[in-house]
């Protein structure tokens, strides 16, 4: 169950990077295009370390989750529930 979990957080971390940098990227150049003002000017920093650094965060952020939900899951008995229901 681990490991089909973590391979599904996984994916699902691959997607979201794939579909969230792009949107993430033209959400915040809109909203600094928005807040310029002729006199002051927002620019878009675009830096590949500032893509690792997020990647890596949500990354540890799946992973430290997958960990604690697992742990929780250990402590179920899954066949007691199981017969307490039938």
């Amino acid at each position: 169950i681990s490991v089909n979990m973590f391979v599904q957080s996984i994916i699902h971390f691959i997607l979201a990077c794939v579909v969230g940098f792009p949107l993430g990227v033209s959400f915040a150049k809109a909203a600094l295009f928005k807040l310029s003002v002729p006199n002051k000017e927002f620019v878009f920093v675009n830096s590949v370390n500032g893509y690792v650094l997020t990647a890596l965060i949500v990354f540890l952020y799946v992973l430290l989750s997958h960990i604690i939900a697992m742990h929780t899951l250990k402590k179920w008995n899954i066949a007691e529930n199981i017969k307490g229901r039938e």
